[in-house]
């Protein structure tokens, strides 16, 4: 029996790659602020843009520097979407020297105008902004200074006690893209950055958002009442469990100390009283209601934002020392995966916005 001939269509289909996302990528404007490279190179220097390219290729690969250095000789196309000439590819230490020099403000820029025109091609709403924050361990050996001077002991509820950095998000709850970040210490209490981070997200989007959603890390009444008064926005944020039950009723400092019941009775009545303490347990949104169910399920867009970093670009674990070193590795991660999403919006494929591997 005869197979029916195999009809190709016209149609061709939308396959991006790897390169042509390298390509597309457009820091014109910032050519001014990249540092200079120093010694004089081949045919009058290699372009700045190519070598910021290259350091978000390396970032998306997961690379080393010589391994860069070893991945665009053996790949010319990637080269030439950098922006190097033919057979002209920087030695790996000018890479290295250039990261050194880098400003950090200068990604933190890139990274809010690119977070700008995603908004803008998207239209994304950011009416639930989620916030977490996540542990990235050290690049070091030791719990000491000599191993990297700036990271610090920090405790993670998921993996216990770690040695590094905190990466703080705030991520679109309807689109799970990043919209603000920051990189602290281990040892900063997520809650002293849940305000400045929305703020700099308000900042950066423009927008003030209906609902902030957060995990109980962020549990703390001077949290819930700069969301409303300064935010205008429903706190969404889930409250630290109780003491354990002994005997049937619950446990407190008194049953250790009965010398001073009745002064930590009266503490306890008074702080009762405050405005915080009334907004933590009485906030806009009722507790357990059905709206308030519904926006809870938003702060699971976080924890997905933070596992597409962590799975592609190994923020986990750091190759870098040093608080500056490292906000600027993040940023260019972040960038990566804001580019990646505003690069399949333009192509006319906005619903795999959130797709990176399908670039890869």
């Amino acid at each position: 029996m005869k197979k029916a001939p195999h009809r190709s269509s016209t149609k061709k289909r939308f396959r991006p790659r790897l390169s042509s996302f390298i390509k597309h990528l457009k820091f014109s404007k910032y050519t001014k602020r990249l540092p200079g490279q120093g010694r004089p190179a081949p045919r009058g220097g290699y372009p700045k843009i190519a070598y910021l390219k290259a350091l978000l290729l390396k970032a998306i690969l997961q690379l080393t520097y010589r391994n860069l250095e070893a991945f665009l000789r053996r790949y010319p196309s990637y080269a030439r979407a950098c922006g190097f000439l033919r057979g002209f590819i920087p030695h790996y230490s000018r890479f290295s020297k250039f990261f050194t020099k880098l400003d950090p403000s200068l990604i933190e820029d890139i990274s809010v105008d690119v977070t700008r025109k995603l908004i803008r091609r998207l239209k994304m709403p950011c009416k639930f902004l989620g916030v977490d924050s996540t542990c990235a361990r050290a690049y070091a050996n030791s719990f000491t200074k000599k191993g990297d001077p700036d990271a610090a002991v920090g405790r993670s509820s998921v993996k216990g006690f770690f040695y590094g950095y905190k990466i703080h998000l705030v991520v679109d709850g309807q689109t799970d893209l990043p919209v603000a970040f920051e990189v602290t210490a281990g040892n900063v209490y997520d809650g002293h950055r849940l305000l400045p981070l929305l703020r700099k997200a308000v900042r950066i989007t423009r927008k003030r958002p209906k609902a902030v959603i957060a995990d109980k890390g962020y549990d703390a009444g001077y949290n819930y009442v700069g969301v409303v008064e300064e935010l205008l926005a429903a706190p969404v944020i889930a409250i630290r469990g109780r003491r354990r039950r002994v005997a049937g009723r619950q446990t407190t400092l008194e049953d250790f100390f009965p010398q001073r019941r009745g002064k930590r009775r009266k503490q306890r009545r008074r702080r009762s009283k405050t405005q915080e303490q009334q907004l933590r347990h009485n906030p806009p949104i009722a507790r357990g209601s059905e709206e308030w169910k519904f926006l809870a399920r938003f702060r699971a867009s976080v924890e997905r934002a933070i596992s597409r970093l962590k799975a592609i670009f190994g923020l986990e674990r750091l190759r870098v020392r040093g608080l500056a070193r490292v906000r600027k590795h993040v940023g260019l991660c972040i960038i990566g995966l804001i580019e990646s999403a505003l690069y399949l919006a333009k192509r006319g494929r906005p619903g795999l916005a959130r797709s990176f591997p399908y670039v890869v």
